[in-house]
């Protein structure tokens, strides 16, 4: 097998040394392609010309048309994208609610189903949107009700030492004989309800919609 390989190596480089000498000579253009058995494919053009060039002249010569079939494929598959396109522009108007009127009965009770799915879908993917947000809400505030009775604590075991924080933040060792107990703000409340008179109401407006 190495030595077919180096055999027609060898014997490539002659033709297209050949065929170079001819181009030079004899001011011919020279087109040659080759396919090796391992379908490796070589090909070799005068440096004045191309490929393409040679084989338009090759059949305008001959009278063939090696193009037409390629062509004719490429306009099937042209009329093919074509008509796919138009289908899908008529299927997202008729899902806009237009070009309704050439539809018979089966086909608006398939549209009609399968925009209850989509529908479905769409409110699935919004009450999970709901709840993320809303369990968003419940770590900020239990986050920030965290800070509240750090910093109520921090003042009240002030107060309790007689120590009084200034206005810098420094402390302050003034003694009070009776501390005033401080008032503690109101705390953040959730309301427990919140979460399903939220989806209620979602879900009432969805179906209203509807």
């Amino acid at each position: 097998m190495e030595i077919k390989k180096m055999d027609f190596s060898k014997k490539k480089k002659g033709i297209f040394k050949k065929a170079h000498k001819i181009n030079v000579h004899c001011d011919a253009e020279v087109s040659i392609i080759m396919i090796c058995s391992n379908s490796e494919l070589y090909e070799y053009t005068t440096p004045t010309s191309t490929m393409k060039k040679i084989i338009d002249q090759y059949q305008s010569r001959v009278g063939v048309d090696l193009w037409s079939n390629h062509y004719e494929k490429m306009q099937e598959e042209l009329r093919r994208l074509n008509n796919m396109n138009t289908t899908l522009r008529k299927e997202i108007m008729q899902r806009k609610g237009e070009e309704l009127d050439n539809l018979n009965m089966e086909q608006l009770c398939s549209l009609e189903e399968e925009m209850l799915c989509a529908l479905k879908s769409i409110r699935d993917r919004k009450y999970r949107l709901i709840m993320v947000q809303m369990d968003n809400s419940r770590k900020k505030v239990r986050f920030l009700q965290g800070i509240q009775e750090s910093l109520l604590d921090m003042e009240m075991e002030y107060i309790n030492r007689g120590e009084v924080v200034d206005e810098g933040g420094r402390n302050s060792s003034r003694v009070y004989d009776n501390p005033v107990p401080v008032q503690q703000p109101c705390s953040l409340q959730i309301d427990e309800n919140y979460e399903t008179s939220c989806i209620t109401t979602v879900s009432m407006d969805a179906e209203d919609s509807v």
